[in-house]
């Protein structure tokens, strides 16, 4: 619904002023939306593009076309209970499962596996507990071995003063 009609005002691009020799040098794409007099329409045409794909995409997880995908998010919509924000959830081929889990219960976990992209480090990116979900964070950090928590967050959340992952918020 927000792209309907486009992505809204052009933003001018304000491109530093330098010589043809050096625009030449630049990659041709960059070139043209920075130097040319439809760049910004054009940025705003390809920006448009890449969101209405981007929609359509979710659209086709949360509809179900793609559960077996590697898109897919099915576990984080069946237990949605568990997620602190309705918009963030994992892709079911990097999630992160609750340990000793017996086959048939829930393994859900707000979390997936991040590679540091040189295959030396795993991490596990995911979400400051909830009251609900607290034993869940700490299975995970204890089956994992995990050795350094670092939170990145606010120190506020709906006006109220987050407690260290101490499951939810106190009022401050």
């Amino acid at each position: 619904m927000d792209l309907h009609g486009g992505v809204g005002p052009q933003i001018p691009i304000l491109a530093p002023s330098i010589s043809t020799a050096a625009q030449a040098r630049l990659p041709s794409w960059l070139r043209v939306l920075a130097y040319a007099a439809d760049g910004p329409a054009l940025l705003a045409q390809k920006w448009e593009r890449i969101e209405l794909a981007e929609k359509s995409r979710l659209e086709g997880v949360l509809l179900g076309d793609s559960t077996d995908s590697r898109f897919s998010i099915r576990a984080a919509m069946e237990r949605g209970e568990k997620n602190r924000y309705p918009n963030i959830w994992p892709f079911e081929w990097n999630r992160v499962k609750l340990p000793d889990v017996l086959e048939g219960e829930d393994d859900y976990f707000n979390g997936s596996y991040v590679a540091d992209g040189l295959g030396r480090r795993r991490y596990i990116a995911t979400q400051a507990p909830l009251p609900t979900t607290y034993d869940d964070f700490w299975k995970v950090i204890w089956a994992e071995g995990v050795q350094v928590i670092v939170c990145l967050t606010a120190m506020e959340e709906g006006g109220q003063v987050r407690r260290a992952f101490g499951g939810g918020l106190t009022a401050g």
